[in-house]
């Protein structure tokens, strides 16, 4: 009587199961890997990629030419300016919504044309 690798046996049994596997799967993949090849060269060659690339070089020219530009230092002076008297008016655009909340936008508005607008010195003050 001979002894039997019942480990051994089973784990052939599967090596060889993997083996037809693979063969099996081998033509279709493959093909896969030969369409995926195709598909990146047409795309390559539709000009897709080039035109993209052109479009980026473009863009980058662009924008160096521009952050350098007076015209660029500018505008970028004056929006930086208006976000400056954005956040000085905070304060007050916070008040204003505080009483809206507790007038309601009726009472709010009769309380905004009962005031008085006066400049000191460049300072505006609202009185009632």
């Amino acid at each position: 009587m001979t002894a039997h690798n019942v480990r051994g046996d089973i784990a052939s049994g599967h090596r060889d199961d993997a083996r037809q596997e693979s063969r099996s799967l081998a033509p279709g993949l493959t093909k896969f890997s030969d369409d995926v090849v195709n598909l990146i060269g047409a795309f390559i060659d539709s000009g897709a990629v080039t035109s993209a690339l052109q479009g980026i070089e473009s863009g980058l020219r662009w924008l160096d030419s521009s952050l350098g530009s007076a015209a660029f230092k500018r505008d970028g002076r004056i929006f930086l300016d208006g976000l400056d008297r954005l956040s000085r008016l905070a304060p007050a655009l916070i008040t204003l919504m505080q009483i809206e909340g507790a007038l309601g936008v009726v009472g709010l508005g009769r309380l905004l044309r009962s005031l008085k607008r006066v400049t000191i010195n460049g300072t505006t003050f609202w009185i009632r």
